[in-house]
């Protein structure tokens, strides 16, 4: 029979807030191992293993609360301390570190396109140097979630007791494209749209995202990307004139834990991700491949 102990009590974690550049530093010298093992020394097969509460490094251009322990700071003022902190530009590809060194490496990558109305949202990442470096991805995991249930714009659009989209401005009488680009004249100078906001007509058919704003006191012009062209003027002109976007998100996951380990098998090469006890990513390292 095997005993097994249990401790409860006040849970303690490390907190790093945004705007720190703070990590843990293990000094090799208080280290050295004497046997071929441990942090230092290992040269086998392993897993790691953490708990975390990632933070949402875009913040969002548009919202007035501008401080947070968990959500960067996104005051449109360039002389923000967060804009001078990590530009808008600098955050959508931010890549955060769990841990980290000459060997082994696991970090969150931000793959937003914009940081309004979108918190970032992340890939998990393993890199691990044999001879070579070989990085293994996941997919995007770490996500926003849309807000479904604020029902106060009349406007909005609604799907039983969830908005489904969420009402910008109404746009101009007509409308005109080309192969690639289709475009919206406003009755206004634009400040509702950013780009690479993606649009909805109000019978709920994605137009494409903005790719360019012309700027303009009154009467601005949004170029929308079409992809593979299946939009056009003529559906925007004979439809209402109402444009939509997808309903404001949050960064629930601000507000819980997530477990993130990562294994190497040292015979195969085989290298893994897991979140929360499922496996997202799997990779043969290069310098293990037959």
């Amino acid at each position: 029979m095997s005993n097994y102990n249990t401790y409860i009590g006040k849970r303690e974690s490390l907190k790093f807030p945004v705007m720190c550049d703070g990590y843990i530093s293990i000094n090799y010298n208080d280290n050295i191992a004497s046997t071929p093992y441990g942090i230092w020394e290992l040269d086998d097969s392993f897993t790691f293993q953490s708990i975390i509460t990632p933070y949402d490094v875009n913040g969002n251009s548009k919202s007035t609360v501008l401080t947070s322990d968990k959500t960067m700071p996104a005051d449109s003022n360039a002389s923000s301390d967060g804009k001078k902190y990590l530009p808008f530009a600098n955050r959508y590809s931010h890549k955060m570190n769990i841990f980290y060194n000459a060997n082994f490496e696991v970090f969150l990558e931000n793959t937003t396109k914009t940081n309004y109305n979108q918190p970032a949202e992340y890939r998990i990442g393993m890199r691990i140097k044999l001879t070579n470096d070989d990085t293994v991805y996941s997919n995007k995991i770490i996500v926003a979630k849309e807000n479904h249930s604020d029902m106060r714009n009349i406007n909005d659009m609604y799907s039983g007791t969830e908005k489904i989209r969420r009402y910008v401005e109404t746009g101009h009488a007509t409308s005109s494209s080309s192969v690639s680009v289709f475009e919206i004249t406003l009755n206004s100078n634009g400040s509702n749209f950013v780009v690479n906001m993606p649009l909805y007509d109000a019978n709920n058919r994605y137009m494409g995202d903005i790719i360019q704003i012309d700027a303009d006191p009154h009467n601005a012009v949004l170029h929308i990307g079409q992809g593979e062209g299946t939009y056009s003027s003529s559906v925007y002109n004979a439809t209402n004139k109402k444009i939509y976007t997808t309903p404001l998100k949050e960064p629930l996951y601000v507000l819980g834990t997530k477990h993130i380990a990562c294994s190497f098998n040292n015979a195969s090469g085989e290298m893994n991700i897991f979140i929360d006890g499922t496996r997202i990513a799997t990779k043969t390292h290069v310098d293990k491949r037959h």
